[in-house]
């Protein structure tokens, strides 16, 4: 999957490279930078090839990234690759300080705000990646709710049906007894019974209530209009890769797309016949068959419920959300998108690195 932008910058700015990151979140535009590597002997290959493969190259200028070998490096590279830059300027650098990055960048207008890197990027042709994919989420959705209320149209008129088979039921019944009473030549006048309700379903849940039914044992944080249906975070949790090692090195894509449905990313995967390198999908559906690791949308509603779901699970006992969890998400062959609770954001991970999961099921 080619994503939009690699951002280079050193890590003596990294507050402000973190804070470029969540305006390219809120964007929605894609983009690689090199905090999820590790020292790893690979990392030359890695940033090499992200480069190739982007759209656009952010250069984060200040006097640390001036400075750095690497960073020249990379906007060599860049430019070998004859990669759109986009250097924005932080700080009080000048291009004039530094030979290499004046040379470069003679009669390039630098940038010196996220707002106006966004405007360019989409100038370059940088989209919303998510947008169609919500368009065709949302179509989905409508045509559940269609085929839905169709079912809901049928059981009524079903029940109109058996409301009256018990009508007649019962005008029989009445005859019955009053022959079996002697009164043979006596019509009987029957009341029409009242129309049967409709039986009540179980109690109604708000975001925050703790949930146990059928098995399912979690904590309310979606709920429908009449709160009668939604969804449950489970109350445990667990430290694991989104897949092994091993897995990653194939760099498959798996195609769990969906950016809502966490459930169709989930079944997708636990019907490969190499489920069991996807851990963090099998450790929530190894809870039960209604379990399945969240989405990334679905996520982001939890982290705006947090405060709720983690007063409740205080309640019981039960560890709070924190940190960083993995979504069903899938970026690319190498990555797949986890949302960090502290701030609601969503970044992307290598996926054979470890961050937390929680399952979830829906009433």
């Amino acid at each position: 999957m080619q994503y939009d932008v690699f951002i280079s910058y050193s890590r003596q700015d990294m507050v402000i490279a973190n804070q470029l990151c969540q305006a390219l979140d809120r964007a929605g535009i894609s983009y690689w930078i090199d905090r999820n590597i590790h020292g790893s002997a690979n990392f030359l290959a890695e940033i090499t090839r992200y480069i190739r493969d982007c759209k656009v190259v952010v250069f984060v200028a200040s006097s640390h990234s001036a400075a750095s070998a690497w960073t020249q490096r990379e906007i060599l590279f860049s430019l070998k690759r004859n990669k759109h830059i986009i250097p924005y300027r932080i700080g009080d650098f000048r291009f004039e300080d530094n030979d290499e990055l004046d040379f470069v960048f003679t009669n390039v207008q630098w940038i010196e705000s996220e707002q106006a890197v966004i405007a360019a990027l989409h100038e370059l042709g940088c989209d919303n990646h998510n947008r169609k994919e919500k368009e065709a989420e949302l179509t989905r959705l409508k045509s559940e709710l269609i085929e839905l209320k169709k079912k809901e149209q049928e059981a009524r008129a079903a029940l109109k049906r058996a409301e009256s088979d018990c009508e007649l039921k019962e005008m029989e019944i009445a005859k019955i007894e009053a022959e079996l009473n002697g009164s043979t030549t006596t019509m009987i006048s029957v009341p029409k019974p009242t129309s049967m309700p409709i039986p009540a379903l179980s109690k109604k849940y708000k975001v925050g209530d703790y949930y146990e039914k059928d098995g399912i044992r979690g904590v309310v944080f979606e709920v429908s209009e009449d709160g009668l249906h939604g969804k449950v975070v489970s109350v445990d949790t667990s430290l694991t890769m989104w897949c092994t090692s091993e897995q990653y090195s194939k760099g498959i894509v798996v195609g769990a797309s969906a950016a809502v449905d966490g459930k169709y990313n989930t079944d997708r995967v636990m019907q490969r016949t190499d489920n069991s390198g996807y851990q963090a999908f099998v450790w929530c559906r190894s809870k039960a068959v209604a379990w399945y690791l969240p989405s990334k949308e679905e996520l982001v509603i939890i982290s705006r419920n947090k405060e709720k779901i983690n007063a409740t699970l205080v309640a019981h006992r039960h560890a709070v959300i924190d940190g960083c969890y993995w979504s069903s998400t899938e970026f690319n062959n190498n990555c797949s998108w986890y949302v960090d609770m502290n701030d609601g954001f969503t970044r992307s991970y290598f996926k054979n690195l470890s961050n937390h999961v929680r399952a979830v099921a829906i009433f």
